[in-house]
């Protein structure tokens, strides 16, 4: 029998987000648990209430479901080149089987292996719609990192997931769209030419068989595959209803780092990205933030080009990694903001910053006069200045934005200036 059957029977059966890492632990593999048989298998206790997270009900579906229903699936994939790729598939993301409800099976169109590569894989999502800073922001950002050999992985919803493939495919590189429905089903037409141009730049992929209709709570699924797919996930533009929001929850119940843009705090659409800032997330002003978080932990395997330059967001200067301190940015793109809080003669004379930072906030320059006197990790900027979590997040921004500090990872932060 074709092992595909087995997995297609138990997905059907246990239903799509259930506790599969812990079944698959006891049980080994589909096959296995189908052929224990259910009077073995209610002895067992996996379906006891509350274990695996499956009970009675879980087993009592299991044994309606018939086995051979998954032939007209595998039939019709085969015939319409889509993959059914399975945990005991090479081809299956192995960072995905390190979730607790992995699924059981994958539905692909095109080339999935990008995602078992050395290469990067990072989320990047965010509103269906973005401002006009959203957008310049998630170009900049997924164009850096695609350039920089990144799988860009995202929903395939308008906006901000939309930008991000397109931005992927504009440099060549490899993105992956996962979808909450099933392949060749009515859901969003209108993208359905970015869901083809995706399958030949990665792939496109769904844990839902061909067909299905996208319905309540599918999303909220689908978005644990995002976020285990990748290393980690960079949230562009969201606000506090949006569900980037719930990926970005599977992403911290996953261990994956996350990556918010700030924005404006008085807009409602950046309520969700800064507060996931001030919940801990690294705040981030482009591509070379992001990569940074890295460039240790795949040393050899992929090579960034942290020198390359950066087009700055609207408003905000960008200041591209690996330049001297005495470096300065470019006039033609100097913001007021900078102008005002970081003025040319303290690029000139560094030796006057202290009497320049009078500009910026009282809090900003306690926070530096602080670190100056050795002090890098986020705590310890925290307990030395004796400001709430909140003022200091804010000051650090500040002095990000004119380039006196930058983030190194792990919410330590060093003087640039």
């Amino acid at each position: 029998m074709d092992k595909r059957l087995y997995w297609l029977w138990l997905q059907a059966g246990l239903g799509f987000g259930a506790n599969t890492n812990a079944l698959l632990a006891s049980f080994g593999n589909a096959r296995n648990i189908y052929e224990t048989g259910t009077r073995d298998l209610r002895l067992s206790g996996a379906f006891s209430e509350g274990f695996f997270g499956l009970g009675p009900r879980g087993f009592k579906r299991l044994e309606t479901v018939n086995i051979e229903a998954g032939k007209r699936i595998i039939e019709y994939c085969d015939k319409n080149y889509i993959s059914i790729i399975t945990p005991d598939d090479p081809l299956y993301p192995q960072k995905l089987l390190k979730i607790q409800n992995y699924p059981l099976a994958l539905f692909v169109k095109g080339d999935i292996s990008c995602l078992n590569a050395s290469a990067l894989s990072l989320g990047v999502i965010g509103t269906r719609k973005p401002s006009e800073y959203g957008i310049k922001a998630a170009k900049q950002i997924a164009c850096g990192l695609a350039k920089n050999g990144t799988v860009i992985v995202s929903g395939g919803a308008l906006g901000i997931d939309s930008i991000a493939h397109k931005s992927a495919i504009e440099e060549n590189a490899k993105t992956v769209l996962v979808m909450g429905c099933g392949h060749d089903s009515k859901y969003l037409s209108e993208n359905a030419p970015l869901r083809e141009e995706v399958t030949r730049h990665g792939a496109t992929i769904t844990e839902y068989p061909p067909f299905t209709a996208s319905g309540k709570g599918y999303f909220p699924l689908r978005n644990r595959i995002i976020s285990g797919v990748s290393d980690g996930v960079v949230i562009v533009e969201a606000n506090l209803k949006s569900g980037t929001l719930n990926t970005a929850a599977h992403a911290k119940k996953q261990q994956r780092d996350i990556f918010a843009v700030p924005g404006d705090v008085s807009s409602v659409s950046y309520a969700g990205s800064n507060k996931l800032i001030i919940d801990g997330a690294h705040a981030v002003f482009s591509a070379a933030d992001i990569l940074e978080r890295y460039k240790f932990e795949i040393a050899g395997r992929q090579e960034f080009l942290f020198g390359e330059p950066k087009v700055p967001f609207e408003g905000i200067d960008v200041f591209p990694l690996g330049k001297s301190e005495k470096s300065k940015p470019d006039e033609s793109v100097k913001t007021e903001q900078t102008k005002k809080a970081f003025p040319k003669e303290k690029e000139e004379n560094p030796k006057k910053l202290k009497t320049e930072l009078q500009s910026v906030s009282k809090n900003a320059s306690l926070v530096y006069n602080v670190m100056k006197f050795g002090c890098s990790s986020l705590d310890e900027i925290i307990r030395k200045s004796a400001l709430p979590v909140r003022s200091v997040l804010i000051a650090l921004t500040e002095l990000e934005i004119g380039g006196a500090v930058a983030c190194t990872g792990g919410n330590n932060y060093e003087l640039r200036i």
